[in-house]
């Protein structure tokens, strides 16, 4: 799947097609973000870089504060998205600023 057609396929995302990985909630809960939060993100703001990882998975860069950035690991399969990590990262290894 191509990042374009991912990008249109991800503004069907809602709360009847989605599944957490195990590993998404452990990961959630070890690094203190909530998914309401996530999931608000994601809809809400504008993504800031798309890697495509595989046919059917993405990281999707999203700004989450001055400081951090959150990089959500979305596989889309079966007309069902699949999170899989959110990764924190600090904003300045996106925006190369010191």
């Amino acid at each position: 799947m191509e990042i374009e057609e991912f990008l249109e396929i991800l503004k069907t995302l809602s709360e009847n097609n989605y599944e957490l990985t195990d590993h998404f909630v452990q990961r959630l809960k070890e690094r203190n973000f909530k998914f309401d939060e996530l999931y608000n993100i994601l809809k809400t703001k504008k993504c800031k870089g798309i890697i495509n990882q595989n046919f059917d998975t993405f990281k999707l860069y999203y700004e989450y504060d001055l400081k951090k950035d959150i990089i959500l690991v979305i596989s889309y399969r079966f007309n069902k998205f699949y999170f899989i990590s959110p990764i924190p990262q600090e904003t300045k290894r996106r925006t190369k600023h010191e």
